[in-house]
């Protein structure tokens, strides 16, 4: 199946955040009243029971597998992309045997609960950020500190020729990655000044990820991490609680920030990359056949978030450059 990719360019078409996000609390306790209802579930739907093994057949089509996969970002994100193209091969190479059912706008919680879930089986599949497993896996942090590389492919070859002791450590957290993704560039912003290199930064109040791995990140630069980009971050920024936020460009864009917000710094030192995982025991319940489709599925879909992900910089750091209101800036960050 060829990709096709559709991104729109210009302001008129800023539509891809179109599902408000959940305030924190709401999320929270969503997730935990969820996470009972899909434990179960997954259970009836999934077949955890111990005769579902790895060589057991493939179940008949009236005991089709339901496989759930949070997601984070709008379906516009190149990474959701991929997810809703893993879904359409996994329909298609186990024949309907199998379904994963997309949940988008971090509409089953955050990245955190997310991966909680994930790891207790109550949300089958998701798709995250290395910042927010390594919260969660605390033995992989290590391995994606950004000074480790000199760039994206240098990252990838490494997780290529490491893929096996990552999926080893994961899965003493019943955490199993399918495939890790090429990491998107990163930006710093604001709405009153650029920040051009490390001596722009140092003594500032930056909101982004509030991951262990990112406040190391942050130390190392004489950065204040001042808190989780959020919806508040503009009322931050103008009010002058924080003088920048960071994150990467495409949630930078999906979050529509550059509605409002007219000083961009492109971050490419810092490959921080997405990854698709699953709860361990819901894909060894699968079929071997199965298993080995849902596997293969992952891994094809690396190419076509790349493809996706290059073309959505190519149209969004043209339209930002194009834009008079807006100073979009090379940053050294190295």
């Amino acid at each position: 199946m060829s990709a096709k990719f559709s991104f729109q360019k210009g302001k008129p078409h800023v539509t891809l955040n179109i599902h408000p996000r959940i305030p924190m609390q709401k999320a929270s306790a969503l997730t935990k009243a969820l996470a009972a209802v899909l434990m179960a579930a997954s259970v009836l739907l999934t077949g955890c029971a111990p005769a579902c093994g790895s060589d057991s057949p493939s179940l008949p089509q009236s005991q089709a597998v339901i496989l759930r996969l949070a997601e984070t970002m709008p379906e516009n994100h190149p990474s959701a992309r991929a997810m809703a193209y893993f879904a359409e091969m996994v329909s298609r190479e186990t024949q309907g045997r199998v379904t994963v059912k997309i949940y988008y706008n971090g509409s089953l919680g955050t990245p955190t609960e997310i991966i909680e879930q994930v790891k207790f089986g109550g949300i089958a599949m998701a798709r995250v950020n290395v910042l927010e497993l390594s919260e969660e896996v605390e033995s992989i942090r290590k391995f994606f500190v950004p000074s480790n590389f000199a760039g994206g492919d240098a990252q990838i070859e490494w997780v290529r020729n490491n893929e096996e002791t990552l999926r080893d450590e994961c899965q003493m957290d019943r955490i199993t990655p399918l495939v890790w993704y090429y990491p998107d560039f990163r930006c710093f912003y604001g709405t009153d000044c650029t920040f051009l290199d490390k001596k722009d930064l140092e003594g500032k109040k930056i909101e982004s990820s509030e991951s262990a791995l990112m406040a190391e990140i942050f130390r190392d630069m004489g950065i204040e991490l001042a808190g989780s980009v959020n919806t508040n971050t503009y009322k931050s920024l103008i009010s002058g609680n924080i003088d920048g936020a960071e994150s990467s460009f495409s949630e930078f864009i999906c979050n529509n920030y550059d509605q409002y917000i007219h000083f961009v710094t492109k971050n490419d030192a810092w490959c921080l990359p997405d990854v698709m995982i699953i709860n361990t025991e819901n894909l060894t319940s699968l079929s071997k056949e199965d298993r080995e489709a849902v596997e293969k599925c992952a891994q094809s879909t690396y190419q076509y978030q790349k493809q996706s992900m290059e073309q959505f910089h190519k149209i969004w750091v043209e339209t930002l450059t194009e834009e008079p209101e807006v100073r979009f800036s090379e940053g050294a960050f190295r």
